[in-house]
Order: C-alpha cells, then structure tokens, then sequence
C-alpha cells in the first residue's frame, strides 16, 4: 500500500509522465533516499542527477517543459547514474561501462512494463540496447520518433545544410559551415570568428543568407 509521500510523488509526476509511468517510477525508487524536482527549462541540460552532500538527499531534475516520453527518458538516464554510483562507488567516470549497464537495464524493464508506445520502444531498442556504443545521434533519433508520434514538427540539423551555409544554433552559436568530418562539421563561429568542430545532428532554429 502507498504511503502519503508516495501517493504525493505519484500524483506530482502524473502531470509530466501519465499516471502508469508516475506509478513505476514510484516503485523503482522506493525505499531510497531521494529528491525528485521538475525545474523550468534549461538550454545546457534536461536533468541532473546529485549526489548526498553534507547530509542533503541526493537529487534527480529534470525539466518540466519536456514531453512526457522525453521526459520519462531523461528521468531513468539520471536514475542510471544513481544506480551506478550506489553499486560501483563515486569514482566511475559518469557516463563510462558500469552507468550504460545500469542504463541498458532500465531501459529495459522500462520497454518491459510497456511505458511507451510500440513506435517510440521500437526505436529506443534499436538505439540504446541493440547498439554497443551510446551515442549523441541515438539520443537525436529516439528524440525525432518522439516528435513523430506527437505529430510535433522534426527540426532542421546541420547536416541538412550545404557547405558554407550561415545557420543559428540552438544553443543560439551563429556558424558558418566549413567542412564535414565523420560526425561533426568544422563550422567559423559568427559570434567570435574562432573554429569549432560542432555535432552534425545539433539543431538548427533558422538559416541566416
């Protein structure tokens, strides 16, 4: 039987993930001693997870504007590296082998108890539990068959632009495309007119003539 801090957590996360994935969260965490807030929307990062300092519980955030599979993804990605930190100790390195074992395993029993539709779980499979390497352009595909089934428009990235296109970032960079390497494009920055190697699949708000 739940408790009131659970019936609370529950009802809380209900808003942001719907009441089944609300309840499996709350199964998943119960016992530990753990914080849980939703923050408002932030450009560097969908969540976090903290560690206990100084007596304080440890933490997981994540942003409250994120759709709700999104949202749900991000939730487990930062429950991974508490997980990871709780079994194998706090020197791991944060995203190394012991946090994806953690993460491939609660991916997972997440896609066991059915917390997503079949053409978003298809996807999440292909990406995070068939693949040997996590990948910044796994996260990107899992994000655009989300955006599909929400009928949410799928945004423009770098590589869909020519060599020597001006684009804004979403990170609000100016670039001027260079180069393209294997994953990333060798872009001058508008903004500085230094050069940097960017992600091909980073998002692209507006092209500039």
């Amino acid at each position: 039987m739940c408790n009131k801090e659970s019936i609370s957590l529950i009802k809380n996360l209900t808003t942001y993930i719907g009441e089944d994935a609300a309840v499996y969260i709350e199964k998943f965490t119960r016992g530990l001693t753990l914080k849980i807030r939703v923050t408002k929307e932030r450009e560097s990062k969908f969540g976090d997870y903290l560690q206990s300092v100084n007596g304080k519980p440890q933490r997981i955030t994540v942003n409250g504007n994120l759709d709700k599979f999104s949202f749900l993804i991000t939730f487990l990605h930062e429950l991974a590296h508490l997980k990871a930190f709780e079994i194998y100790g706090k020197k791991i390195k944060a995203h190394g082998n012991e946090w994806k074992s953690e993460f491939i395993k609660i991916i997972i029993d997440s896609l066991n108890n059915e917390l997503f539709p079949a053409e978003i779980a298809n996807i999440i499979k292909e990406q995070y539990v068939n693949k040997k390497k996590l990948s910044y352009s796994s996260r990107i595909k899992i994000s655009d068959s989300i955006n599909k089934y929400l009928n949410i428009k799928i945004p423009k990235r770098l590589e869909d632009f020519p060599i020597n296109a001006s684009v804004e970032l979403i990170n609000g960079m100016k670039v001027k495309i260079i180069e393209q390497k294997r994953t990333r494009f060798l872009c001058r920055c508008l903004n500085d007119n230094k050069m940097y190697f960017v992600q091909k699949k980073i998002e692209v708000v507006k092209q500039h003539s």
